[in-house]
Formats: C-alpha cells, sequence, structure tokens
C-alpha cells in the first residue's frame, strides 16, 4: 500500500504568509481636526441686494414735462419699479442711517431748491423730502431714515419736486445725488 505524504511545509508557509501579508495591510489609523471658520459682519440690502460703493439705490424720474410746466413730483424708485428697500442687520448697537451727501449740479440750484438737473447751461430746480406733501426737506448732509436694525425690510420713500422756469431749453435734464448709509 502506497502512503500519500500530504505537503505539510507548503500549507505551512502559505498559512504563515497569510497571517504576515494581513498584518501588513492593516494599517494604523489616525484623526485629525478640521478648524471652521465664519466672519459674519454687519450688513445692509439695497433693494433685496448687496451694493458695492458707488452702485446704485435707483432712480429719481420726473418723466416727460412741457417746457411751461410749473411743477411736477417723482418718488425715488428701485430699478424693478419699487419704492426703495433697506434692510439691515448691523450686528451693534449703533443704528443704521441713511443720509444725502449731495447732488452734482448743487452748486448751480437757485431759490429755495437744493439741487439741479442740468442740460446744458440750462437747469431745473428740484429737492428731496421725506414726506409726499413736500414739506420736511431733506438738506444735504441730513440723515433722514434711521433703520430698526433688526434685519426686516424696510421701506424708505423719498420724494422729490422739481420747478419750471421760463425759458427752459427743450431736452433731457440730469442730475446724480449720492445718498450714504452707515451701519
Amino acid at each position: 500500500m502506497k502512503f500519500l505524504k500530504k505537503p505539510v511545509l507548503p500549507i505551512a508557509m502559505f498559512s504563515i504568509f497569510a497571517m504576515t501579508s494581513h498584518q501588513a495591510l492593516a494599517a494604523d489609523s489616525v484623526n485629525g481636526t478640521v478648524g471652521v471658520t465664519m466672519n459674519v459682519t454687519g450688513s445692509c440690502l439695497i433693494n433685496g441686494g448687496q451694493v458695492s460703493n458707488g452702485g446704485s439705490f435707483g432712480n429719481l424720474d420726473f418723466g416727460s414735462q412741457i417746457s411751461l410746466f410749473d411743477t411736477a413730483g417723482a418718488t425715488v424708485k428701485s430699478s424693478g419699479g419699487s419704492l426703495l428697500t433697506i434692510q439691515c442687520n448691523a450686528g451693534s448697537s449703533s443704528t443704521p442711517t441713511m443720509t444725502l451727501i449731495s447732488g452734482a449740479n448743487d452748486a448751480s440750484a437757485t431759490s429755495s431748491y437744493n439741487h439741479a438737473m442740468k442740460n446744458g447751461s440750462s437747469y431745473i430746480n428740484y429737492s428731496l423730502y421725506k414726506d409726499s406733501g413736500y414739506t420736511s426737506v431733506i438738506n444735504p448732509n441730513d440723515a433722514f431714515f434711521s433703520s430698526r436694525n433688526d434685519g426686516s425690510t424696510e421701506t424708505v420713500a423719498i420724494y422729490a419736486k422739481a420747478v419750471g422756469a421760463n425759458g427752459l431749453a427743450v431736452g433731457l435734464y440730469t442730475d446724480t445725488i449720492t445718498l450714504k448709509i452707515d451701519f
């Protein structure tokens, strides 16, 4: 009878190799941290969006008038046609304010009006007001609006009245007024 010899040595070597390979494949683990930060600064949105320095807050359009008009009224509106809005959460105890700085042609304004629209060498005087009855004038460097500073959207109504004059040149009259928000 023939005895079969089992290959003991190859099986033993395979077992040692398998254990060694498994240990070599198992790596140590390392935990680490990642710092997470966010710096939130106070802000105010104009007409629902951020406006950079020098950006547009809206338009003041008196429309088309005849050359012999007496007075014309208008309201500052956003580019979408609604009244100007402001939404502030300044993150401090100070109250955000809106101030009228000046108009580009203020030096040419006459009579009791603070501003002037220009067409060549002709000017049309106008003033800005806090009310639709044109009784509460917004003067240059006047902080005319204070925000609740609670993150809610607030409407800022700025009314304007222009006064006609004899001999007005026909054409487009323009001006640029500067408003500032401190927060």
